[in-house]
This record gives structure tokens, C-alpha cells and sequence, in this order.
């Protein structure tokens, strides 16, 4: 469901391409610097045990762990209404947890994306833990608006909600549990962020 989505999502974006290819384009560097409360820890488990006990549960944690990220974007106008963007840098998840993000941004601006004003955007891409240990799927949902500070600078001030998912390939129990008797094993986080971007262009 998730690659149906996210192959919807890039056939969109084409088709706006395609549909708008005389539409003049821009395109920028940005360095975006944020902040984070992530308040809620799910984590799904379901297991045999070598002696053929079975072992399973959903709990979820509410909490207030503090994170911080700092992201280097390329981006690019491709309509008229709709930016496109890569990024990635070092982001905060939890914890003692800390991840190299590698992701893609969709932006869309009611007016023009060269006009200051409001705009709502949509991330999803993957992460890799900074041991390597772990990789993380994301997905981020934000609003944001843009002020302009010269010809060529302009500052974007955003709010956003960002979910990580893990998968892990062990289970903490002081018995030996083959990989192939887990049968869920992830956890899920909850972040709430403010962050800002200064764009150049």
C-alpha cells in the first residue's frame, strides 16, 4: 500500500511536469535547522519462544523526548504551484537515537512558489541510523509559510507532524529467539517540530 501510494504520488508530480512544461522554472539550496517534541512510542511485538510460548502485544508510551534536526534541501519548481525537493542531514528520533534521512518533499503553494505566502507539504523517503544498524522508514505532513528576504534568499517558517518506523531482526528476551520464529517486531514514533529554512535561489 505504501509503494502504491508513494508511486501515485511521483506519477502526480510528472503529470504536473508534463501538463505545465512551458511554466518558468526555479530552483534552490536550503539549509533547514528544527526542533522537536517526540511524544508517542508504539512498539508491536509478536514472537515464539523456544519452548513454544508465544508472546504478543501493542504497547504504547506518551512522552517528552526533545530532538533536533538539521537538513540540507535541493529543490525545484515544477509548476507553477508545486515544489519538488531532496534532502537529507542528521535528525533526532528518540532517545540515544539519531538518523541519516534520505527523503523526498512535495510542496504546494495556493498561490505561485515564487510569491510569499502559505504552503503545505508532504515528505516521505527513508533513514539510516547512524550506527547502520537500522533502517527507518518516514513520512512527514506540515504547513509552512514563505517570507522573502532579498531577489534571491527567502526564510520558510514550518510546523509538522513526522512519523519513523522501525523493524528489528532481534528480540530483547533473555531467550534465544530465531529470526524466522519473530513475526512483528517494530516500533513506531510520534513527533510534533518547528523548524525554519533559509533558501537560496
Amino acid at each position: 500500500m505504501r509503494g502504491f501510494l508513494f508511486n501515485l504520488l511521483i506519477f502526480s508530480f510528472l503529470s504536473i511536469f508534463i501538463s505545465e512544461a512551458k511554466t518558468p522554472r526555479t530552483a534552490g539550496l536550503s539549509a533547514e535547522w528544527g526542533g522537536g517534541i517526540t511524544f508517542l512510542d508504539c512498539y508491536s511485538f509478536s514472537y515464539l519462544r523456544t519452548d513454544g510460548t508465544r508472546l504478543k502485544g501493542n504497547p504504547c508510551t506518551f512522552l517528552f523526548n526533545p530532538n533536533a534536526h538539521l537538513l540540507i534541501k535541493y529543490d525545484a519548481d515544477i509548476s507553477s504551484q508545486w515544489n519538488l525537493s531532496v534532502m537529507s542531514g542528521y535528525e533526532g528520533i528518540y532517545d540515544r537515537t539519531r538518523i541519516i534521512p534520505l527523503t523526498v518533499r512535495g510542496s504546494y503553494f495556493p498561490g505561485t512558489c515564487s510569491r510569499e505566502g502559505r504552503f503545505w507539504f508532504l515528505e516521505g523517503g527513508t533513514g539510516v541510523k547512524t550506527d547502520f544498524s537500522t533502517l527507518a522508514a518516514l513520512g512527514r505532513i506540515g504547513w509552512g509559510k514563505r517570507f522573502h528576504l532579498s531577489e534571491i534568499t527567502s526564510l520558510d517558517f514550518m510546523v509538522s507532524y513526522r512519523s519513523a518506523l522501525f523493524k528489528y531482526d532481534h528480540i530483547d528476551d533473555p531467550d534465544e529467539v530465531p529470526v524466522d520464529q519473530i513475526y512483528t517486531n517494530r516500533k513506531i514514533t510520534g513527533t510534533v517540530s518547528i523548524s525554519v529554512a533559509l533558501r537560496f535561489q
